[in-house]
């Protein structure tokens, strides 16, 4: 999905400035658009699942694109595949949501 595309180039790219303010806006459209917020990145085949969107971006610790992820729908007591939460993530990495 196209948006998933212009999300995923956002959250994983360092250090780009306004990151979370376009993050937070693409998520957005793409919900606008119908996208399920509740999925996850496409992985290498054979490669561990990666998180979730919204674990993915509270580790990161984009708070606007996580506020955006809720707004949307997102599911904030899923865990991934280790039993891990989005607010698992956040506190993992010193981020304070």
């Amino acid at each position: 999905m196209q948006q998933e595309t212009c999300i995923q180039l956002f959250v994983h790219k360092q250090g780009n400035a306004g990151k979370d303010t376009l993050c937070a806006m693409a998520v957005q459209a793409a919900a606008q658009d119908g996208a399920d917020v509740n999925t996850r990145p496409e992985a290498a085949a054979g490669v561990q699942p990666r998180p979730r969107w919204l674990s993915a971006t509270s580790g990161e610790g984009l708070e606007e694109t996580v506020r955006a992820l809720v707004e949307a729908g997102a599911e904030v007591d899923q865990a991934d595949n280790m039993g891990r939460t989005a607010l698992y993530a956040a506190a993992e990495r010193g981020h304070a949501m």
